[in-house]
């Protein structure tokens, strides 16, 4: 019989560990992580960032912010995912109010909503997270992916931040369910579809609201992730509310 528990033992911590290769998650530290998910019978190995505010205490929920990088950081090296946003400046010291989750998508590969719902899904099982204030923001290929993701999950988070990224919809009212802040440099090749898009939202009776940094080409994301104001925004918003 002790034989058998011993068995029994090894193999569920087999299974944890071919589902989730976990470092110690810590308070107020940033740790790389992979997991292991099936998304529509495929599994899909993910790596990823994860940092804890300072005051999670595995007891109190707390809010989720989802970060999704640009094309130049896809792969397999994870460092290539501090380059930009939150998980640059957490690794430089700055606190977040909230759990940060910073996948990074594979080589080749664009974000696919499916996987990344599966990853929230995860980051909600295994953490204590307040599910009426998910959010998610992300710059360029990580912004079309912003878009993408509220498009096929609009109940899922309570607000969104994309940047110099957009998708063609032909259900505007389905982006109108979430609150948008969006951002884009007057150069941009992609300002011109981004303005049809929020466009399209307002008109859908959604609150979407474009800002266009002047004279400022694709790379505009470091004037908003270099302040504040965003994520403010973003954490005043509960899902639920009117």
């Amino acid at each position: 019989m002790k034989e058998l528990l011993q068995v029994v033992s090894v193999c569920i911590l087999l299974t944890v560990l071919t589902s989730a290769v976990m470092a110690e998650p810590k308070a107020g530290k940033q740790t790389t992580h992979s997991v292991s998910l099936d998304v529509d019978g495929e599994k899909v190995d993910v790596g990823f960032h994860l940092y804890l505010p300072k005051n999670y205490d595995g007891e109190s929920k707390v809010p989720l912010l989802l970060f999704l990088h640009g094309s130049g950081e896809r792969g397999d090296d994870l460092g290539l995912v501090l380059k930009w946003g939150p998980p640059k400046h957490i690794s430089k010291g700055t606190d977040y109010p909230c759990v940060v989750l910073s996948p990074q998508c594979p080589a080749d590969e664009r974000w696919r909503p499916e996987t990344l719902v599966q990853l929230v899904d995860w980051a909600r099982g295994a953490l204590q997270i307040d599910r009426s204030r998910m959010y998610v923001t992300g710059l360029s290929m990580g912004g079309t992916g912003t878009f993408a993701l509220i498009d096929k999950y609009p109940k899922l988070f309570a607000a969104a931040v994309p940047i110099c990224g957009a998708i063609e919809t032909k259900q505007p009212e389905r982006l109108a369910e979430v609150p948008i802040r969006a951002f884009v440099g007057s150069e941009d090749q992609v300002v011109r579809k981004m303005v049809d898009l929020i466009k399209s939202v307002q008109d859908a009776r959604g609150k979407a609201k474009l800002h266009i940094f002047n004279a400022v080409g694709h790379v505009s994301w470091p004037m908003v992730y270099e302040h504040d104001e965003y994520l403010a925004w973003l954490m005043m918003h509960k899902r639920g509310d009117k």
